[in-house]
């Protein structure tokens, strides 16, 4: 310390002690089996990657090791039992150990490995050609993507230069995006892009189509992939920067159009609940947006006309006559046996996805929007409604369509609202329903009553709607009867509000949001007649 305070240079003998015990440390280390091994004049690759040591002594950059390991034939073995199936009869070291073993010695961030891997182009090109092939095994495609995932962390300008060189890798990397670690490998190459060293590489990606690779894939031949493409794909645009080459290309009308295309192919069942789950995405993403040939964000008025609305909004607009038929009759409708025994159609995700897209519809807020679907999309609002009545006992089905109806119902215009009751004949439609389930113990009825309380709510508040309400016979008896009802169970629970009243407050709404979407606190839900959520195996196991 004394020497330290001192002022002017640390004296030289001082320097030499340090550069000693520097010394000293690089080179300790505690005996290892693999020293011994080392030392013999003859041994095998194997014998190393039997030890457990051996991933220790590397990652400690244990130079009699490296220079060993960095053998051309040497790195060539371990790239081989990471990227070949090893034979029906081999031993399980070979089928389990030898992998794992090499992948920890190749992204040990070695740099004589690293270096000797990105100059030999024979070794990258045995490491890249594993996804080459038409079925992969999982597990070694875990193995292989982490190597390649570290050669990008630490040799980015190297693994730019090869991968750009084989623009065929991303064709065969997108057709196994069903592995496990493929998309986290999709995502990190999308977003090499802020790393200073891989610019221009989202551009390179645009000019060598990756983006119309990727929605290719949404055709039946590929069901197997489209789960997992569909959530690559949302996580590009939800973690892209606005100024992104390859977020423009997506919305591109191209790319739109094809993608629009291939889910609404016959028989597409996995496309298109996949496909869809992308629309409602950019939905959302370029809903209030768009952007320009220059990258640039604007923004659209929410009184904006039809034609200036975002791109993928008119495009979906533009197919609603399409998922209008596909909501009354999906292509693949099976019958299920509900808890009771019954046999009933099963809901589907036709319908699901349907039902989800017109939401993101609803939620832009455009009024030339609104008034586009309930003007000239009546029909399709009457088959939404049908659709409670229809599958009652589903878990998905009233809520979206209560959602979409009271939304519709509390956002129109005035003159818009009473076109649409009127075409919709919902007094009359609400009248007849009640009639048919009097009686009989209705499982979706919180929402239906839910639709009726937002419908007499916007009554009170239009002139022109409670003038057209008024005239429809039975109407102001049934409201008078729901009051009554609604009071008394209001005095038991307070979930209830009388229909009657001026107040317009949302809180006071009669069921609340939570008691709603929680179907066991429902007095009248059934658990014994209800369709029961399944598994993701289960699911995917009916088609």
């Amino acid at each position: 310390d004394d020497i330290l305070k001192r002022p002017g240079p640390i004296p030289p003998s001082h320097c030499k002690q340090d550069q000693a015990m520097s010394n000293f440390w690089k080179e300790f280390s505690f005996p290892s089996p693999v020293d011994d091994i080392l030392k013999k004049p003859h041994f095998t690759l194997e014998e190393l990657l039997d030890e457990d040591d051996v991933v220790v002594d590397i990652r400690s950059q244990k130079e009699e090791l490296k220079d060993y390991l960095t053998k051309s034939e040497n790195l060539s073995a371990l790239l081989k039992y990471m990227v070949c199936d090893p034979p029906a009869d081999a031993s399980e070291a070979v089928q389990f150990r030898y992998p794992v073993v090499a992948c920890e010695i190749l992204t040990a961030e070695v740099d004589e490995i690293e270096r000797e891997l990105v100059s030999n182009p024979e070794l990258l090109t045995l490491l890249f050609d594993f996804f080459a092939k038409e079925k992969v095994n999982v597990s070694l495609a875990n193995l292989v993507i982490r190597t390649i995932c570290s050669l990008m962390n630490t040799r980015l300008p190297s693994f730019l230069e090869y991968l750009k060189a084989r623009p065929e890798f991303l064709d065969h990397i997108v057709s196994h995006i069903d592995c496990a670690a493929v998309p986290e490998f999709v995502i990190r190459l999308v977003n090499v892009e802020a790393d200073y060293e891989g610019k221009g590489t989202l551009q390179w990606l645009v000019e060598k189509d990756f983006v119309k690779i990727m929605i290719s894939k949404f055709s039946p031949q590929f069901e197997r992939l489209q789960s997992d493409l569909a959530r690559t794909l949302i996580e590009i645009i939800v973690t892209s920067v606005d100024s992104s080459p390859l977020l423009h290309k997506l919305y591109a009308e191209e790319t739109i159009d094809l993608l629009l295309e291939q889910i609404l192919t016959s028989y597409n069942t996995y496309g298109f609940r996949a496909g869809m789950a992308v629309v409602s995405q950019l939905l959302r993403a370029f809903g209030g947006q768009f952007h320009d040939s220059e990258y640039e964000k604007v923004f659209i008025s929410h009184d904006a006309p039809l034609e200036s609305l975002p791109l993928v909004v008119r495009k979906v607009v533009a197919i609603l006559p399409k998922l209008n038929e596909l909501l009354i009759s999906p292509p693949n409708t099976r019958v299920i046996t509900n808890q009771l025994g019954n046999q009933v159609e099963a809901f589907g995700f036709y319908r699901l996805a349907i039902l989800q897209c017109f939401e993101c519809l609803l939620s832009m807020g455009y009024s030339s929007l609104l008034k586009e679907l309930m003007v000239n999309h009546v029909e399709m609002y009457r088959n939404f409604f049908e659709l409670i009545f229809k599958f009652s006992t589903n878990n998905f089905c009233p809520i979206f369509v209560e959602r979409i109806l009271s939304s519709s119902l509390a956002q129109a215009a005035d003159e818009d609202i009473v076109e649409f009751v009127n075409k919709l004949d919902l007094a009359n439609l609400i009248l007849q329903k009640e009639n048919e389930i009097k009686g009989t113990r209705f499982m979706s009825m919180p929402f239906f009553r839910r639709i009726i309380y937002n419908l007499t709510d916007r009554q009170r508040r239009t002139e022109q709607l409670d003038a057209a309400l008024s005239g429809v016979a039975g109407w102001e008896d049934f409201i008078n009867s729901l009051t009554e009802e609604f009071a008394e169970m209001e005095h038991h629970s307070g979930a209830f509000v009388d229909l009657g009243s001026d107040s317009n407050s949302n809180e006071q709404m009669s069921l609340s949001d939570e008691s709603v979407e929680s179907s066991n606190d429902a007095d009248d839900y059934d658990t014994q007649c209800a369709e029961v959520l399944m598994s993701k195996t289960d699911i995917d196991g009916l088609f």
